[in-house]
């Protein structure tokens, strides 16, 4: 006789059954599936060491800050291909990320 149960065993390594806390804590041991795995920790991004995550770079952001960013790196901003570009990349809040609008 074949038996097969569909039972669930202990608790989810991975918990997707509690909220998120807002602010992320170090006392919070809860793993939510956003956390890095072992080839980030051993081959980190050039941008950790600045104490900037990968998430910064697809955040939505402003004109004036997307402007203000390639403007310090040295981009010429003052034509109309950045307006253009900027336009057609942007979302309906008006708003674009550096990721986005570097790749384009």
């Amino acid at each position: 006789v074949l038996l097969i149960l569909q039972r669930s065993f202990g608790c989810p390594s991975v918990r997707t059954d509690i909220p998120k806390y807002c602010r992320q804590s170090v006392a919070d041991t809860q793993n939510y599936g956003d956390d890095v795995n072992a080839g980030y920790l051993l081959r980190p991004s050039q941008f950790s060491l600045l104490g900037l995550d990968e998430d910064e770079f697809h955040k939505p952001r402003t004109k004036e800050f997307i402007r203000d960013v390639f403007e310090t790196c040295g981009y010429d901003t003052q034509s109309c291909n950045f307006d253009m570009m900027f336009e057609s990349l942007s979302d309906h809040n008006g708003m674009v990320g550096i990721e986005k609008m570097r790749d384009a």
